[in-house]
């Protein structure tokens, strides 16, 4: 069998058939613009082949573990939106001064429905901002 990624294909095609069994009609892709953006400059950078990082795994050792990831979904009307988004513009962040921070991202939904396939936003059931910390 061709393997995709190190996997099987029919291990891929099993994924695919079990996700779409379990969602309710077609994918619901979402966009997103990008509002508030930290990171830091890393102390040194994996050796990397083929664009993937060059890890030794024997299958029973652990590898090390290398972050944390802190994802956040708000649900922001658009009558709060501004202030929302000012007090998260103003505030004092320490982020970049805690050991092992990488990146910070605040994320505000694009609810104008631009893209393929993309359905009416519903400010009562979707997360209209995003934030992600690693």
């Amino acid at each position: 069998l061709r393997r995709h990624m190190g996997e099987p294909v029919g291990a891929f095609m099993s994924t695919m058939i079990s996700s779409a069994l379990i969602l309710k009609g077609p994918p619901r892709p979402a966009f997103y613009d990008g509002l508030l953006l930290q990171s830091t400059q890393p102390d040194d950078i994996p050796e990397a082949v083929d664009g993937w990082r060059n890890v030794v795994a024997d299958g029973v050792t652990n590898l090390p573990t290398e972050c944390f990831v802190a994802c956040n979904q708000f649900y922001v009307t658009a009558d709060n939106a501004a202030a929302f988004e000012q007090r998260w513009a103003k505030r004092e962040s320490t982020l970049k001064e805690c050991d092992g921070f990488v990146a910070f991202s605040m994320m505000r939904r694009d609810t104008g429905g631009k893209g393929h396939g993309v359905v009416p936003f519903d400010e009562n059931s979707e997360p209209t901002y995003l934030s992600t910390t690693i």
